[in-house]
Parts: structure tokens; sequence; C-alpha cells
């Protein structure tokens, strides 16, 4: 099982994800990051001797060797499960006035989840549960956050209705725009940064992205997800402890 953490850059998914992480870690059971989640299930899976003999050993000796196609079954599973998802991808993206390099990046997260949430719901074990900061909820803004036209209902609830989201729970970091991009100005202040618009383009960026978010979470919760939305913008402590009282309540969930 995994959860999804999802927010603004910057709005304070890593943080709350670890804390969320550390909190868990306490109790029984086994919890992971999604980048040790996504380890483990390589590990699980079966890649012929040679392969898994590699896989014994530490992850950043082994992991260059493996290549791009590594993870191409998982793509293929998943995506063939939801190609009229792809086929929708495919059609926002065409019809919009992106760059090119920004479509390709688009295009890099959304095929990068679905190999991560087909590892996740295909090898992670009953009792073991990863925290994702960022999966297909997420994947909404990253798709709709950068075009310049108006995001229609339409266009949200059909991402809704046709995007694998493989989690009932999602938290998502509500933080102002203003905030996030202040703390992404000191975050790279002394190093390149990967948001190259200015900063107006990027406030008006970020407002249609928490739009977007605020539509695709009332649609999905009208599927019966949950979502529970935590205010990034206070005391980083609160919003821990609000996240950990969650929890708490779901624990009997989390087994």
């Amino acid at each position: 099982m995994y959860l999804e953490f999802a927010g603004l850059p910057a709005s304070g998914k890593s943080t709350l994800s670890d804390a969320l992480k550390n909190h868990l870690s306490k109790l029984p059971g086994n919890v992971y990051s999604r980048d040790e989640g996504i380890v483990n299930c390589l590990r699980r899976r079966d890649d012929g001797i040679i392969k898994n003999m590699m896989k014994r050993f530490p992850s950043r000796l082994w992991w260059p060797f493996m290549g791009a196609q590594f993870a191409l079954p998982e793509f293929v599973n998943r995506s063939s499960c939801h190609l009229e998802f792809i086929s929708f991808i495919s059609k926002v993206l065409s019809e919009s006035n992106m760059d090119p390099w920004l479509i390709s990046s688009i295009w890099n997260t959304i095929i990068r989840s679905f190999c991560e949430v087909e590892l996740v719901t295909k090898y992670i074990h009953g009792g073991e549960l990863v925290i994702m900061d960022e999966a297909f909820f997420q994947r909404c803004f990253t798709l709709f956050g950068y075009i310049e036209n108006r995001v229609s209902d339409d266009l949200i609830a059909r991402y809704a209705a046709l995007a694998p989201v493989a989690t009932n729970h999602i938290f998502w970091i509500i933080t102002r725009p203003e905030n996030c991009i202040e703390r992404l100005r000191l975050r790279y202040l002394n190093r390149p940064s990967p948001y190259e618009l200015d900063s107006n383009e990027l406030l008006n960026n970020f407002k249609i992205g928490n739009n977007v978010l605020k539509r695709l979470s009332i649609a999905l919760e009208n599927q019966g997800k949950n979502i529970y939305r935590i205010k990034g913008d206070g005391n980083t402590n609160e919003a821990i402890t609000e996240i950990c009282k969650i929890s708490s309540r779901l624990q009997t969930q989390l087994k």
C-alpha cells in the first residue's frame, strides 16, 4: 500500500512526508520512503540470476548498470491497462502551447509514475507501506499547472476519471504560491534552478496549479478517495502533529 503527498513545488511535501515516515517507523510494520520502496521492489522482482545477484549489493552500485529498460516492464504493464489515459495526456499536450522541453519533462515524470506505482502495487507485501512524495495526484499539477489557457472543469474531471490513482489516502499540502516561490528562491540561491520562468509567470502558474489540485481533490473525493488537506504556510511542527494524528486513525488500514 502507498500514501501520496502532493502540492506545489516547495510546499513542504518532502519535509512532511519524511516526518510521517519517522512517526510510522516507530510502529509495527515496515515503512519506506519512495526511493526505499522502489529499491526494495526492484530487489524482489525476478530479473534473472546475474541481475538478481547484483541487486544484493547496495543500490548505488547496481542501479547505473541496469539501463532504462530496467523499468520498461512496469511501464508496459501499467500503461497497457490505461491506454485511454495515455491518449488523453497526448491530446492535452499536443494542443498546448508549452515548449518542447517542458512537454518532454512532463512525459518523463508521468512515465516514472507509471513505473513506480506498478512496482509498489505489485511487490510491496501486506503490512508494508510506501510514502510517495509524488504520484498521479501530483501529476495533474505537472500536466495542467503550466498550460497558459484556463483549464476547464471537464479536463479535470476527465483526468480524475482516467488517472490510475492506486491509493485511497492522499495528503495535499496547501501552501500559498508566494511562499512557495520564496522558498524556491532561497533553495536555489547559489545553484542553478530548474524553474526557468520569471517570478510573475511562475506565480501565475502556481495559482493555476493550486486551483487544479483543488478541483481534482473534489473529483477524487467523489470517487471515495480520502484527501487530507494540510496547511503548509504555518508552523511546521503543527502540520507534522496533524499528519501524525491522521495516520493514527489510519493504523488499522495501514497494517
